[in-house]
């Protein structure tokens, strides 16, 4: 038995109640669709931007098939707590008064210090993932994120950016998605699915390509 299997099977997997993780689900992608309308309209008056936003939301709450979150579901799973935090800060954003600047700039410019960081660290996760998935790895890293030790391994590693002294929202979405995650064990009961999720993981990916175009048209 690997290290990660002693320390996973210390304990029970404390997993969310049936009916909070149907509602959390649902909230989640409610959240995520009305983030990525506010996106795609963000050059659209407030008042467009607020009516798709809040017709999506509704939309996402839809019981069964008639919903988008069904669809979703079959393909991205639940969106994690980071990709929930990252939706409300784009809420946050796209609904101020002014239009704001086109994401293919004000997301590379954005992307910065901590939020650079935690992108990296996110896209490499994601492979980690995938290989154990597949049988590649000799550990079995997703079934030790049902463990109460890798919640606080993974505290522990959301809370450097504040000891190497960054400050603002970036640095505040991995502890706060953590938190919330130990409070309901939304959305699996696993930590990898409450900080990384399929969605979040593609969105990191494009995030980081264009920030390597943006540098590289600056050196050009």
């Amino acid at each position: 038995m690997s290290w990660v299997e002693v320390l996973g099977a210390a304990s029970t997997p404390s997993l969310p109640l049936g009916w909070a993780l149907q509602w959390g689900r649902s909230i989640a992608w409610a959240l995520v669709l009305a983030c990525i309308a506010v996106l795609l309209l963000r050059r659209q008056a407030l008042v467009v931007r607020a009516a798709a936003a809040t017709g999506l939301a509704l939309w996402a709450m839809l019981p069964g098939e008639a919903s988008p979150t069904f669809w979703l579901g079959l393909a991205f799973q639940s969106p994690s707590w980071v990709g929930c935090a990252l939706a409300v800060v784009g809420l946050w954003r796209g609904l101020s008064v002014a239009p704001p600047a086109p994401w293919t700039q004000g997301g590379t410019r954005a992307l910065s210090g901590a939020a650079r960081v935690g992108a990296w660290v996110g896209v490499l996760l994601g492979y980690v993932l995938l290989l154990d998935t597949l049988g590649y790895l000799p550990l079995q890293v997703y079934a030790w994120g049902f463990s109460p030790w890798a919640l606080a391994a993974v505290m522990v590693v959301s809370l450097l950016p504040f000891v190497l002294g960054a400050r603002g929202v970036a640095a505040w979405i991995a502890p706060s998605a953590l938190l919330c995650f130990a409070a309901t064990r939304l959305p699996t009961g696993n930590v990898w699915d409450a900080v990384l999720d399929p969605l979040t993981w593609l969105v990191l990916h494009v995030l980081l390509l264009l920030r390597v175009r943006a540098r590289s048209a600056t050196r050009a």
